[in-house]
């Protein structure tokens, strides 16, 4: 039996059709969660979503897709039990009441996890309907291991300044886990994220997105990512195994 499920709502002020497009247009699905989407959000079908930058693929199968309002996905991460998501759109004016339901998890530090990357994810959505709505995104990451807890990573995703040397807009915080800033001489958003793997260890990510990739500030931020985490792990004492 999985654990109780994930669950995370928004109003986002943008219209119903809109935000729609969002979760159903594969285009528009990589503008702003999966950096490539392969198949059709139709139901029956499956789709793919993809992050090359992670190396991370993912496959689902589409139980329902009822437009505007109800988007239901299901999946079998390998080795774990089968999840589902639920999103239900409502119109709330010219606004959008939007509502997530993730479950079927098999560990609370995957629940949490994923409860963190939905409230930051639901908020990047809005910033990308607001700002960027339709534009393709260019993805860049940096992942390191860490021989840390969350609690000694947390302060320094909370002043990303001192790694990233900006701090850049607060769009969404998910603290320890996660936390989104919107760069806006760079046309983007810089998101950072950490995985617990075990008590003395930790998965760090900072990943830098851009609809306007050209500027020289997305390059910038680009340019610091894997020295800002290189940053980090020796702050923190070393890779997981003791390996600076």
């Amino acid at each position: 039996m999985g654990m109780q499920a994930v669950s995370e709502s928004l109003r986002v002020a943008s219209p119903i059709d809109q935000v729609w497009r969002a979760w159903s247009d594969p285009g528009w699905l990589a503008g702003w969660h999966a950096e490539r989407v392969e198949g059709e959000l139709l139901a029956g079908r499956s789709i793919q979503l993809i992050w090359d930058s992670l190396g991370i693929a993912i496959e689902l199968d589409v139980v329902a897709a009822d437009p505007p309002e109800r988007l239901v996905l299901r999946g079998a991460p390998a080795g774990r039990p089968p999840q589902t998501l639920t999103v239900t759109l409502a119109r709330a004016g010219s606004a959008t009441e939007l509502a997530i339901r993730h479950e079927g998890f098999a560990t609370r530090e995957e629940r949490e996890g994923t409860s963190a990357g939905w409230q930051v994810a639901a908020r990047v959505l809005a910033h990308y309907l607001a700002h960027h709505a339709g534009r393709p995104r260019r993805c860049s990451a940096a992942v390191a291991p860490v021989a840390a807890r969350l609690a000694d990573i947390e302060p320094w995703f909370a002043s990303p300044g001192q790694l990233f040397g900006e701090e850049g807009r607060l769009l969404a915080s998910a603290l320890p886990r996660q936390i989104a800033l919107a760069v806006d001489g760079g046309a983007g958003v810089l998101v950072l994220r950490a995985v617990q793997l075990d008590p003395g260890a930790a998965l760090v990510a900072a990943l830098a997105w851009s609809w306007q990739p050209d500027r020289p500030a997305h390059a910038a931020l680009v340019a610091r990512l894997e020295p800002a985490l290189e940053q980090l792990v020796a702050r923190l004492g070393g890779a997981r195994g003791g390996a600076a």
